[in-house]
């Protein structure tokens, strides 16, 4: 197994070495989730000095793009569900020893790494393992901080394929329309922008129109992939 950990990173390792028979496994949550939680961390985590208009870009082109990007390296591919693999572990667990036909043993429903139990991380402020949630901001209080409403519409219509295929949500048959909504800057590149400004990195600074015009010109519908969606390990709907 080689974690790659990013989409760009897997593409690499394909043109380095073309690996016939494998199989890729892509771990995703839901794209608004996706979105809102990095977004809200990097901005917090360590006053913010490690977030700029590239990292937001990234963000973005990976809750809206990644699985669409993936499914043109021609390869089999499969998806984890962040929800299922929290709320649902032992049916996902189970359904993953099917697939790959590894003895199954409830071992795997513990939460570790490199043997050890995971307890969060400093980025997402959880110490789940000492059963302590340094956060009290609520997720309604951090979608309002990140997102307008029309920040809502606009990546929620950029991502109603997906939301639609694992997460069961359908969306108003004729939703009402704003061209300017993908043509303004969203609330999450006006803090961004600010973040940046205030960290004083001149190389960063500079880069702020370009993001700026790449996610206006590429992340819209006119540049999203159809493809056929990857059989979401647990879901057992063959």
């Amino acid at each position: 197994m080689i974690h790659t950990h990013t989409v760009n990173y897997t593409n690499k390792l394909f043109k380095l070495e073309d690996q016939k028979n494998c199989v890729i496994i892509h771990t995703m949550r839901h794209p608004i989730d996706a979105l809102l939680s990095p977004i809200y961390n990097w901005l917090k985590f360590n006053n913010g000095k490690h977030f700029f208009p590239r990292d937001l870009y990234f963000q973005k082109d990976l809750a809206i793009n990644g699985l669409s990007n993936l499914s043109k390296m021609n390869k089999k591919i499969f998806v984890v569900l962040l929800e299922d693999l929290i709320l649902n572990k032992k049916k996902v667990m189970k359904d993953f020893c099917k697939i790959f036909k590894i003895k199954y043993s409830d071992k795997l429903l513990n939460c570790t790494y490199f043997g050890k139990q995971w307890w969060g991380d400093q980025i997402s402020g959880r110490w789940l393992g000492k059963k302590i949630i340094s956060t009290k901001i609520t997720k309604d209080k951090k979608i309002k901080y990140i997102f307008s409403k029309n920040d809502l519409n606009y990546f929620k219509h950029l991502t109603k394929n997906i939301r639609s295929e694992y997460f069961n949500e359908k969306d108003e048959k004729n939703p009402r329309k704003n061209i300017y909504i993908k043509f303004m800057p969203t609330k999450s590149e006006i803090l961004t922008w600010k973040n940046t400004i205030k960290q004083k990195k001149i190389k960063h600074i500079l880069t702020i129109p370009f993001y700026y015009l790449k996610r206006v010109l590429f992340l819209n519908s006119l540049f999203i992939n159809k493809f056929n969606f990857p059989y979401s390990i647990g879901s057992q709907k063959f």
